[in-house]
């Protein structure tokens, strides 16, 4: 028997990102967890709401403490 090492090679990606559509009766809105796998998604609410103005695009996280 001759052994065989296998290599695998997967593309992945994680984005978190406010869904501003799902505003609660404070006025937060949802995080959201997209994480990509080879092109393929998968799209999870974290459970947690923030301000908006509290939210930093580019860094694709929360402002400030």
């Amino acid at each position: 028997m001759s052994k065989r090492k296998i290599k695998m090679k997967a593309t992945i990606s994680n984005l978190f990102y406010l869904k501003r559509a799902k505003v609660n009766s404070k006025g937060l809105v949802a995080i959201f967890h997209r994480i990509t796998v080879n092109g393929k998604r998968i799209e999870k609410s974290t459970g947690k709401y923030i301000d908006p103005v509290k939210w930093s695009v580019e860094g694709a996280k929360m402002k400030g403490t």
